[in-house]
């Protein structure tokens, strides 16, 4: 009987650490950084005990998305200039790598799909255009991270920006949005151009100024 509870409670505790990643990391309303979750409204929500709910944000707070307040719940963390810092740095270096390697592999098909991408349709979130654009963001550099053809280098590539998305884009304009697809139509063209150096200075480029766009607006709080 023991073995059937854990069988039972391990898949819940699951979903629900997975609900709340995501909702943590996309910047979902109750859960930006600075908020407050509390366990016993988590299981409420979930229609769950108190245990799975408290296993999955025990999971979190490994990850340091969240943070325990002591006789209150767990806070959802904010990332530090250096974490931003590391990962700005871990972007460069993973993102470089990925660009040089899709600008010999990139197919005509994926071409089409990362200019799919750049279009400003493709709605996830059609009544919060930052979020969505979160969302699609964080598509299309792992697709672009996808044509290099190496898979460890695209899975390490989408951890870091999923680590980034709380901090990407909260106070983005529409036309800063579009600015940013403009970017990404670089890209894509050197991709499909094969040159390797605007590539590589397409995608350096876009990581530098995302990163002085988030530390402005850091500075300026």
């Amino acid at each position: 009987m023991k073995m059937e509870s854990e069988i039972g409670r391990k898949p819940r505790s699951e979903h629900i650490y997975n609900e709340i990643r995501n909702a943590i990391l996309y910047g979902y309303a109750g859960y930006l950084p600075g908020t407050l979750l509390n366990e016993n409204k988590l299981a409420e929500y979930f229609g769950v005990s108190k245990t799975p709910a408290r296993e999955a944000l025990n999971r979190l707070r490994n990850e340091n998305l969240v943070e325990v307040i002591p006789y209150k719940g767990y806070l959802v963390s904010n990332p530090t200039i250096q974490d931003l810092v590391e990962q700005f740095q871990m972007r460069v270096i993973l993102e470089t790598a990925a660009v040089e390697m899709a600008v010999q592999n990139v197919s005509a098909a994926q071409i089409e799909e990362l200019r799919e991408l750049t279009k400003g349709d493709k709605l996830y979130f059609p009544d919060d255009f930052r979020l969505n654009f979160r969302k699609v963001n964080l598509e299309f550099h792992t697709k672009v991270a996808q044509t290099s053809g190496n898979s460890l280098l695209t899975n390490s590539v989408r951890q870091v920006l999923e680590l980034m998305q709380r901090a990407l884009f909260h106070n983005f304009t529409e036309d800063e949005i579009e600015l940013h697809h403009q970017e990404h139509r670089v890209l894509i063209q050197a991709l499909e151009e094969r040159n390797k150096e605007l590539a590589v200075k397409s995608i350096q480029e876009q990581i530098e100024l995302s990163k002085q766009r988030i530390f402005n607006y850091r500075n300026y709080q």
